[in-house]
């Protein structure tokens, strides 16, 4: 997936390389290269989606040692193709499975988060309220106000207005009626 999203944004990958002096026969010889560096610092960056974080790791790993806030704003938009490619991937899946949600709008649902999903004990649920449903990607929007969430305003993340936590909970499968923890 992650290669999908360099791949998508390659047209101003490759025209920011030829705009910081590679010619473009060179930058079409190392495209596997470049499309490679990228691939690989996406892997590598905690959050994944922002340009500056992933100039400093194509930096520190890559040796991009010419990073400047053009090609933040292509790495940006490289991010952003990563959630474009995980949420067709996810309609593909959503599709093929048959699946369906199992909360619906207003039903009170935990939220777990922690450090993996195979440690149990290291997860902590908190309590919310599912305002909206995505069906098409297997998503909830969920309302929790232990996580800072408000409906009107700012809450402790400082984001304006209603601030939504899309956490993944239960999603139900045609397949055999199991349950698709996502």
């Amino acid at each position: 997936m992650l290669r999908t999203a360099v791949e998508m944004r390659w047209p101003d990958i490759r025209q920011w390389c030829i705009n910081g002096g590679m010619s473009t026969a060179e930058v079409d010889a190392d495209r596997n290269d470049i499309v490679q560096d990228v691939r690989t610092a996406l892997a590598h960056c905690s959050g994944g989606d922002d340009g500056y974080e992933l100039a400093k790791v194509l930096e520190r790993s890559a040796g991009w040692s010419d990073a400047d806030s053009a090609l933040v704003g292509v790495l940006d938009d490289v991010c952003s193709a990563v959630y474009t490619a995980h949420a067709a991937a996810l309609g593909r899946w959503v599709a093929k499975f048959g699946v369906s949600p199992a909360f619906k709008v207003g039903d009170r649902v935990t939220v777990r988060e922690g450090a993996d999903r195979w440690n149990r004990t290291r997860l902590r649920g908190h309590v919310g309220e599912v305002v909206k449903v995505y069906a098409d990607r297997a998503e909830y929007a969920v309302f929790c106000e232990e996580l800072g969430h408000v409906r009107e305003g700012s809450g402790r993340s400082g984001a304006p207005g209603v601030l939504i936590g899309r956490s993944k909970l239960a999603f139900k499968s045609s397949i055999a009626s199991s349950y698709c923890s996502l």
